[in-house]
């Protein structure tokens, strides 16, 4: 019988956020690029966030994912695999804390990418 496996997205209890000292996500910077909140959006150039309120670290929640496998001769669940710091806008809809089992329970996007590749199934 194959491995049954979850993961658990938790909060990171202590994130780096040191990536958005870059001076290219510095307002007042000569090489200043401004942060879109899509593709399409960055296209157009049209939406782009404010420079200051990116920056700050308030406006962003760090997440850790933790991969638990269950073989069929165990009785616990045993951690194989665990990815931090990874980033979301707090204001956004694309992230989520908890324990899944399923691709599909997970918001559309990143971590949904991320659950694929951790092997949860579709």
């Amino acid at each position: 019988m194959k491995p049954r496996r979850k993961i658990v997205i938790d909060y990171d209890i202590d994130p780096d956020f040191s990536w958005l000292e870059q001076d290219h996500y510095r307002p007042t910077h000569p090489s200043y690029c401004s942060v879109f909140p899509t593709q399409a959006d960055a296209r157009a150039n049209r939406n782009a966030y404010d420079g200051d309120w990116y920056r700050n670290p308030d406006n962003h929640v760090a997440l850790a994912m933790r991969v638990y496998e269950m073989s069929a001769d165990a009785d616990d669940w045993e951690c194989v695999d665990s990815l931090c710091n990874i980033d979301f806008l707090e204001s956004s809809d694309d992230w989520a804390t908890g324990t899944f089992y399923r691709v599909s329970q997970l918001p559309k996007g990143y971590l949904r990418d991320l659950a694929k590749e951790a092997g949860l199934p579709r």
